[in-house]
C-alpha cells in the first residue's frame, strides 16, 4: 500500500485517515511563488470528484467515470490564470463514501501535479504533506441520497468557514495502481436563464420530515450500488406533546410495513403511502419492518400532527433512532443468488410485540441511528407536502429575478408563510444551480428541479426515487453560490424561507455538456418533421456528458444499451467520434467481474443485461462503418471475440442462450424472466455474431468467421426448432425454466427475430405480416427505444412510407403536441422527459429520407439513396469524417427526384 504512483511526484493525499468517509468536502491549498510565467499546467485528479480554483477562480472540474484499474486525470492549462508573486491553488473534493451508477466506491483522495515554467526552467510540484486542508463544513454531510444512480443532494451552510486549517496526510491507496488522461474534452459551461414564472404561492410546511439511511448500521461494510438484501428494523418512539390524530407519510424508496404503538400499518394497502394515526401524549413506539432488497436502504417519512413531535431513540440517549438488523448480502441482480434471509425468532419476537420492553431486551443487537445517517431537513418531503395558504399574482416585480440584468425581485414573507416562485427554463438543461442573492442569516432557500407540469390541473410532477433538491442557508449581506451537484431538469423551484426579505438578483444553471458542432442538418416540407428532427437531435445533447447517459435528470447513466441509438443520432447530427470511440472501449473492462459487458459502466452495480451487450456490438460495428477507425477495429476486437467465447457457456443442452440475468428488452408486459431461455436474447446474438463475423474481415480472420458462422447456423437452428409455436405461426417470448413455453406473444419479440435474420425461411413472410399486422392479443410496443427496432424492421421491408408515418404519429402527436421540448422516455404517460433512447428520429430521417449512409467504412463510399415517401422536397447535412455531406432533393411534376449533393462526396 501506498501514496505513489507510478510517473507521478505527487503523491495521494487526504484529511485524515478514513478511506471511506461518508459524503465529506474537503479543501486543499498550495500555496506558490513565481516569477515571470511562460507556462503552467497541473494534472490533477481526485476521488470521487473535485473543483479546481486558481487564484479563486474556476479552473476545472473532474474527473471523468472510469474503472479504478486506469483512473482518469486531466490537465488544466493554469498559465493565464498564474500571476507573478503568490499564487493559491485550491482543489476541492467531494468524497461519496459509496459506489454509484457513475462511480466505483474506492479509498479517499488527491492526487495532483502542478508544472510551472519560469525562465526557461521547470519546477514540479506534487501533492504532499504539505499542502493544507480542510473540511468544508459549509457542505451538511446528512444531505440524502438523491437517489439510487446519483450521489447526495446538497444542504449548503453559509455561514459555516472552512477550518481548522491543517497538514494533509498521505493516503495509502492502493485501488487506483494507473492513471490515464482524460480522453474526452472539457465539458460546456452556458448560462441558462429562466423564460418565465410560472406561478408562485405562499406556503407552510409546519411539520416534521426526517431521512433515516440504513446502510451503516444494516450492512456496514457494503458500499457498492448492487441490490443490498437485508432484514431488520428502524425504531424510535414519536414524543408528542398532546393526544393527536395526524398523517404519517412515507416515500417510495426503502418502505415496509410498520407499527405505531402495536398498531399494523401495511404499504400495500396505501398505494400513496399517507396513513392516518393517532399519537398518544408522551412516548409512542414506532417500529418499522424489512426484509428484502433495495439498492439504497434509505427511507423518509413525515410526521404530519398539529401539534409538537419529536423522535427519540429507545435505547439511546440524545439519538433520533436506531437500527435492528439480522444481516445481508449485496446481489447484482435481483433473484440471481437466490440467497433467502434468514429467518429469526428474535425477528419475529420483535416484530410480534414492537413495544418498548422488546427493543430494551434486545439492545445488544441494536445500533444507534445519528446524523450524519438522519437528517431533519428533508427538502424533498417538505416540498412534497407543503400546505398552499394562498396564490399569488405574477407581477413586474418577480419577473425581474429571470433577467439578465442588474434588476432582482424583493421577497416579502409574513410570520406564518413562505414563498413558493415556480420558474420555466423553456428547455431541458443540465448543470448548476447559481444563485445571487442579499439575504439575512434567518433566510433559508430550498431549490427543487423538475421536470414536467400538468396542463390541465397545473401539478408540479412529483419526482419520487429522485431528490432533486438544494437547501442554501444564507449568511448576511450580498452574496453567490454555485452548486457542487449537477442536476437536469427544466423546471426550477424556489422557496423562500424566512422573515427577512430576500433580493433575487438571479437564480440560473450554468448548463454543462459535451461541446458539439450542429453539423447535421434536416429539413423538408413537413415542419412536423423537422420538429421532431430538431428535437431528437436537442434530446442526444443534453445526454451526452463524459459518456453517452440515458437522461440528465433521474439516472445520469451510461446504459450501453441505450448508448447504441444514441450513437448513431450523434454521429448523424454532431459527428462526435471521440464520445463514442471512449464510450465502447470502456464497456469490455467490465468483464474483470462479470462474464460478458455489464449494462451500464462504469458503475458500482454489477449488472448485466443481456441484450445490451448484443446492441454494443451492434454499435462497436456502426462505429467502424461510420468512422473506418482502423485503430479503434483492432483495439476492440479482441474484446468482441472475447465475449462471444465467454458468451459459450451459457448455451444450454439444446443450444439455446440461457442466461440467468436482467431480460428485458421494452417498458411492456412481455415475458422475459430472470431464468429460462428468451426468445429476442437469442435472436439479437445472432445478429451480434454477424457484426462480429462482418468486422472479421477487415482484420483477416478467416479462422474466426468459420467460428462465428458456426456457432450462429446451430443457434439460429435451435431458435426454429424450439422456440417456435405452430399453432400460432409465431415465437414465443420466452422457455421458462421449468421448461414451460410462455403463453405470451410479442411484436418484440417477432421483430428481434425478424432483423436479426433468426427466422427460418419459410417463416420470414409470416413475421413481416405479424410486425405490420399484429393480432390483438400480441404485446405490443410500449417504447420509442422498441419503435427503433420497429424502424429498422419498415427499413428492411422497404416500408418506408409507413416508417414516416409512425414517426408523424409517435413524435409528433404523442410528444410535441403535448408539449414535449426533448423526446420522451414512454409515449403519453412518461417518468424522464428527456431520454436519448427515444431520439430514434435523429438517425432515420436523414439515413432514409435524406439518403445519406456509408457505402464502406469512414464513408470511402458514400450511398445517396433519398426515399421521399409523400414530401414534396427535403434537404440537409450529415458529417462525416471526410467532411460535411450536403444533399438537396426535389420532386419534379413526373414523380422523379432533382438532386442535387455537394460537399465531401
Amino acid at each position: 500500500m501506498s501514496a505513489k504512483v507510478a510517473g507521478w511526484k505527487g503523491r495521494w493525499i487526504w484529511i485524515d485517515a478514513e478511506k471511506n468517509p461518508h459524503n465529506k468536502f474537503v479543501l486543499f491549498r498550495k500555496e506558490l511563488s513565481a516569477g515571470k510565467i511562460d507556462s503552467a499546467e497541473i494534472r490533477i485528479t481526485a476521488d470521487t470528484r473535485y473543483e479546481l480554483y486558481v487564484n479563486d477562480i474556476f479552473a476545472g472540474k473532474g474527473p471523468v467515470r472510469s474503472w479504478l484499474f486506469e483512473y482518469s486525470y486531466d490537465v488544466h492549462d493554469i498559465t493565464d490564470l498564474l500571476k507573478p508573486g503568490k499564487n493559491s491553488i485550491i482543489a476541492l473534493v467531494h468524497h461519496y463514501g459509496i459506489g454509484t451508477f457513475q462511480s466505483n466506491e474506492a479509498a479517499a483522495g488527491l492526487i495532483a501535479e502542478i508544472s510551472v515554467k519560469t525562465s526557461g526552467k521547470k519546477k514540479i510540484i506534487g501533492t504532499d504533506a504539505s499542502w493544507q486542508c480542510a473540511e468544508h463544513k459549509g457542505f451538511q454531510r446528512y444531505a440524502q441520497r438523491m437517489s439510487c444512480q446519483l450521489a447526495f443532494c446538497e444542504i449548503f451552510d453559509a455561514n459555516e468557514k472552512p477550518g481548522p486549517w491543517k497538514k494533509a496526510v498521505e493516503a495509502d491507496i492502493n485501488d487506483k495502481p494507473k492513471l490515464v488522461q482524460r480522453d474526452t474534452p472539457n465539458l460546456t459551461r452556458e448560462c441558462y436563464y429562466p423564460k418565465r414564472v410560472t406561478s408562485i404561492r405562499k406556503i407552510r410546511f409546519p411539520y416534521k420530515a426526517y431521512s433515516f439511511d440504513l446502510r451503516p448500521c444494516a450492512l456496514p461494510e457494503i458500499l457498492d450500488a448492487n441490490i443490498k438484501y437485508f432484514s431488520g428494523f428502524l425504531a424510535f418512539k414519536i414524543i408528542s406533546d398532546s393526544d393527536q390524530e395526524g398523517f404519517i407519510n412515507q416515500d417510495f424508496y426503502l418502505v415496509g410495513d410498520f407499527k405505531l404503538n402495536e398498531e399494523l400499518f401495511n404499504p400495500q394497502k396505501s398505494p400513496e403511502r399517507n396513513f392516518k394515526a393517532r399519537l398518544k401524549k408522551g412516548e409512542n413506539i414506532f417500529v418499522m419492518g424489512f426484509r428484502g432488497g433495495a439498492h439504497v436502504l434509505t427511507t423518509d417519512l413525515v410526521l404530519r400532527f398539529p401539534g409538537k413531535v419529536r423522535i427519540e431513540s429507545v435505547n439511546y440517549k440524545g439519538c433520533p433512532a436506531e437500527v435492528i438488523s439480522f444481516g445481508g448480502y449485496s446481489s447484482p441482480w435481483g433473484e440471481l443468488e437466490r440467497k433467502p434471509l434468514e429467518p429469526s425468532s428474535v425477528y419475529d419476537e420483535i416484530w410480534d410485540s414492537a413495544s418498548a420492553d422488546v427493543l430494551k431486551k434486545h439492545k445488544d443487537i441494536s445500533k444507534p441511528l445519528s446524523s450524519p445517517y438522519v437528517s431533519e431537513e428533508d427538502v424533498f418531503m417538505e416540498n412534497l407536502f407543503a400546505e398552499e395558504v394562498e396564490k399569488v399574482n405574477v407581477d413586474g416585480n418577480f419577473s425581474k429575478m429571470i433577467y439578465p440584468n442588474s434588476d432582482y425581485a424583493e421577497v416579502k414573507n409574513d410570520r406564518h408563510a413562505d414563498t413558493e416562485i415556480v420558474l420555466d427554463f423553456g428547455d431541458e438543461f443540465f448543470g448548476y444551480i447559481e444563485l445571487d442573492v442579499k439575504a439575512k442569516k434567518d433566510n433559508v432557500l430550498d431549490f427543487y428541479i423538475f421536470e414536467h407540469i400538468e396542463d390541465e390541473t397545473n401539478a408540479i410532477q412529483p419526482m419520487y426515487h429522485l431528490n432533486n433538491t438544494l437547501r442554501y442557508k444564507c449568511r448576511e449581506g450580498r452574496q453567490k453560490f454555485v452548486s457542487f451537484v449537477r442536476r437536469g431538469g427544466r423546471y426550477m423551484t424556489v422557496i423562500v424561507k424566512g422573515r427577512s426579505p430576500v433580493r433575487i438578483y438571479s437564480a440560473r444553471i450554468l448548463n454543462a455538456s459535451f461541446p458539439v458542432s450542429y453539423r447535421g442538418i434536416f429539413r423538408s416540407n413537413d415542419h412536423t418533421l423537422m420538429s421532431v428532427y430538431d428535437l431528437s437531435r436537442k434530446t442526444t445533447k443534453m445526454c451526452m456528458d463524459d459518456t453517452y447517459m440515458d437522461c440528465p435528470t433521474w439516472e445520469q447513466t451510461f446504459w450501453v444499451g441505450d448508448s447504441r441509438n444514441e450513437s448513431l443520432v450523434n454521429l448523424y447530427s454532431f459527428g462526435a467520434f471521440d464520445i463514442t470511440r471512449r464510450c465502447l472501449l470502456l464497456v469490455p473492462k467490465s468483464m474483470f467481474r462479470s462474464p460478458i459487458p455489464e449494462s451500464q459502466v462504469p458503475s458500482g452495480w454489477a449488472n448485466v443485461l443481456t441484450d445490451w451487450t448484443w446492441f454494443w456490438i451492434d454499435a462497436c460495428r456502426e462505429f467502424y462503418d461510420f468512422s473506418g477507425d482502423e485503430k479503434f477495429l483492432k483495439e476492440i476486437y479482441p474484446w468482441l471475440m472475447k465475449t462471444i467465447k465467454n458468451t459459450e457457456q451459457f448455451i444450454n443442452k439444446d443450444g439455446l442462450l440461457e442466461i440467468a440475468a436482467w431480460n428485458m428488452l421494452d417498458w411492456a408486459p412481455m415475458d422475459c424472466p430472470t431464468f429460462g431461455i428468451v426468445t429476442h436474447q437469442n435472436a439479437f446474438l445472432i445478429r451480434a455474431l454477424n457484426d462480429i463475423a462482418y468486422l472479421s474481415d477487415f482484420l483477416h480472420k478467416a479462422e474466426d468467421r468459420k467460428y462465428l458462422e458456426l456457432f450462429r447456423d446451430k443457434l439460429k437452428a435451435s431458435i426454429n426448432k424450439h422456440l417456435f409455436n405452430e399453432g400460432k405461426q409465431a415465437y414465443y417470448d420466452c422457455i421458462h425454466e421449468d421448461g414451460k413455453p410462455s403463453k405470451v406473444f410479442s411484436i418484440q419479440t417477432q421483430t428481434a427475430v425478424y432483423l436479426s435474420e433468426a427466422a427460418a425461411e419459410d417463416r420470414i413472410k409470416r413475421m413481416e405480416d405479424l410486425i405490420l399486422n399484429p393480432p390483438d392479443d400480441f404485446v405490443k410496443i410500449g417504447s420509442p427505444f422498441m419503435s427503433f427496432f420497429f424502424l429498422e424492421a419498415l427499413v428492411k421491408m422497404g416500408r418506408y412510407q409507413e416508417m414516416l408515418d409512425y414517426i408523424r404519429k409517435n413524435w409528433g402527436d404523442r410528444m410535441l403536441d403535448k408539449d414535449a421540448v426533448t423526446c420522451w422516455e414512454c409515449f403519453d404517460t412518461t417518468r424522464s422527459h428527456c431520454h436519448a433512447w427515444s431520439a430514434a428520429p435523429g438517425f432515420f430521417l436523414p439515413a432514409y429520407i435524406l439518403g445519406i449512409r456509408p457505402g464502406a467504412p469512414g464513408f470511402k463510399k458514400i450511398i445517396v439513396d433519398p426515399k421521399p415517401c409523400d414530401l414534396k422536397w427535403a434537404k440537409g447535412c450529415v458529417p462525416t469524417p471526410k467532411g460535411d455531406i450536403y444533399v438537396e432533393w426535389k420532386r419534379k411534376d413526373d414523380g422523379t427526384l432533382d438532386i442535387k449533393t455537394r460537399g465531401a462526396l
